[in-house]
This record gives structure tokens, C-alpha cells and sequence, in this order.
């Protein structure tokens, strides 16, 4: 099943999105508020040499976080990782800023590769994306 993610009526000049993987919850059986998206990409491929994936990421958690204001939630927050390659990077969105839309990097990291010698580079991933759950 692919996840269409569709920006709020009033915003219908936002095409529809379609992330690599995103983490939802559903309070109500007709809702469900995304709270984490993923992109990944295989290092130096880009499908549109215009628009990165941290662009498309970035406007995947703005209209995340639109929802979520929409339906009463105080204060959201939504998070993101972009993959590229071997190199894992995280984000978070939020309104922090006076009211203004904040993307942040949270961190960056190596992902392991094959063979013995990267076994070190475990702790440091599993680190962040406990840092990208609490954040």
C-alpha cells in the first residue's frame, strides 16, 4: 500500500507526496497524525536535480505539522531522517520560532557497511535515532 501524503484544502497548490516511509498513530478511526518520515536515497542519484530529498522532506513535515495544528494539538513536532548513501542525517519541525516553522538538524552519522571494521558506527546510529524518538 503506498502512504499519499495530501497537504490541507486550503493549501491545493502543494501537489500530493509520497514519502519513503512514514510513522503514524491514529487516535480516531478516520484520522491519523504522521509524526516521523524517512528518505533515503542512493548516494549521488537524484531523480530531480532541482529539488533534493531534504526539500521533500522538509515539505513532508510542514504539511504534518499543519495537520496537526489543524486538529488542536499544542505545540507539534514532527521528525525526519534523510539517508543518502551511507550517511544518515535527522531533523525535527516544529513552531517554535514565534509561530514561524523551524527545521532543524538534529545529527549526522555513518551508516555501518559490511565487514567487521564498521562495527563501532552501531552505537552512534541506534544513539540518534533514539535522539530523533525523544527529541
Amino acid at each position: 500500500m503506498t502512504y499519499h501524503l495530501k497537504p490541507l484544502e486550503r493549501q491545493t497548490t502543494q501537489p500530493t507526496l509520497i514519502p519513503d516511509f512514514v510513522a503514524y498513530t491514529e487516535p480516531y478511526s478516520d484520522m491519523n497524525f504522521d509524526f516521523m518520515f524517512l528518505e533515503v536515497r542512493k548516494k549521488g542519484k537524484q531523480a530531480n536535480v532541482y529539488k533534493s530529498d531534504i526539500i521533500k522532506l522538509g515539505k513532508e513535515l510542514k504539511i504534518a505539522v499543519d495537520k496537526l495544528v489543524s486538529e488542536g494539538v499544542n505545540n507539534p513536532e514532527v521528525v525526519g531522517i534523510n539517508v543518502e548513501g551511507l550517511e544518515m542525517t535527522t531533523y525535527k519541525l516544529d513552531l517554535e520560532h514565534n509561530g514561524q516553522y523551524g527545521m532543524c538538524k538534529l545529527n549526522s552519522c555513518s551508516l555501518p557497511r559490511e565487514g567487521a571494521n564498521n562495527v563501532g558506527l552501531i552505537p552512534t546510529c541506534i544513539k540518534y535515532m533514539i535522539q530523533v524518538e525523544i527529541s
